[in-house]
C-alpha cells in the first residue's frame, strides 16, 4: 500500500476477514491501497510535486531521510496557529488517514457496483449505502473541508452509530487542500483537484 497499511482500516472503514486467505479481501484491499492513494495525490499535488514525493517513498513508506516538506505532509505540521494533522496520523489508539478513507470508499463502492460479495463472517446486515455516505463525507472533510465547513462527532450507543455535524468554522484544523495552499513555498503550483459540493448523499441520490 502507499503511505498507509492495514492498521488504518479500523472502525467505520474496517475491512472484514483481512486475515482470511479465502475471502480475498486482503489482496483486493492491497491493490486498491497501492492505486487509489497515488491517484488522489497525483490530482491534489500535480505531476511535478507528486514525482518529487514519489521519489522519496520506498515500498509505500516515506524514506527516513525524505525532505522535511514531505515529512510534514505525511506526518502533520503546526503553523501560523493552524494544525495540519497529516496524511496519516494517530488519533488515540487508532491510525487515521484520508488516504485510507478514499481507498476504502473506492473498494466498497466498486465491490457493490460489480455485485462482488464482501466476505463478512458472523456479521449483521448493514446498510451499505449509509456506510458509503458516511465514509465519503469523512474523506471530503479531511481532503477539502467537508460539507459547508462542518465537522462531525460520532457516537456509538448500544451498538448504533450516530453522526452529529457541528459548525467547525472556528476550528484551527485544516484540510489537505488548505494546507497546500497555505504553504506555497514548499508546494508550488499544486493541482488542487476539488470534488466540488460532493456530499455522497447527492451522488447516491439520497
Amino acid at each position: 500500500m502507499y503511505l498507509i497499511n492495514e492498521a488504518n482500516f479500523t472502525r467505520e472503514i474496517s475491512v472484514p476477514n483481512l486475515t482470511s486467505s479465502q475471502s480475498g479481501n486482503a489482496e483486493n484491499l492491497t491493490k486498491y491501497g497501492d492505486e487509489k492513494p497515488r491517484l488522489l495525490l497525483q490530482n491534489s499535488l500535480g505531476s511535478v510535486l507528486f514525482t518529487d514525493l514519489d521519489s522519496q517513498v520506498t515500498n509505500g513508506v516515506l524514506d527516513n531521510d525524505a525532505d522535511q516538506k514531505w515529512k510534514e505532509l505525511v506526518n502533520g505540521k503546526e503553523y501560523d496557529g493552524k494544525v495540519w494533522k497529516g496524511l496519516n496520523y494517530d488519533e488515540g489508539s487508532f491510525k487515521v488517514s484520508l488516504l485510507a478513507y478514499f481507498t476504502y470508499w473506492n473498494w466498497l463502492n466498486d465491490s457493490l457496483s460489480s455485485n462482488l460479495q464482501v466476505q463478512v463472517k458472523n456479521a449483521e446486515n448493514i446498510n451499505d449505502t449509509n456506510s458509503l455516505v458516511n465514509v465519503w463525507n469523512t474523506f471530503i472533510q479531511m481532503y477539502q473541508g467537508g460539507i459547508c465547513e462542518f465537522d462531525k462527532r460520532i457516537y456509538n450507543i448500544h451498538g448504533t452509530t450516530f453522526v452529529d455535524w457541528y459548525n467547525g468554522n472556528n476550528s484551527n484544523y485544516v484540510n489537505l487542500l488548505q494546507f497546500l495552499q497555505d504553504n506555497p513555498t514548499d508546494y508550488p503550483s499544486p493541482q488542487l483537484y476539488n470534488f466540488g459540493n460532493s456530499s455522497n448523499s447527492n451522488s447516491l441520490g439520497l
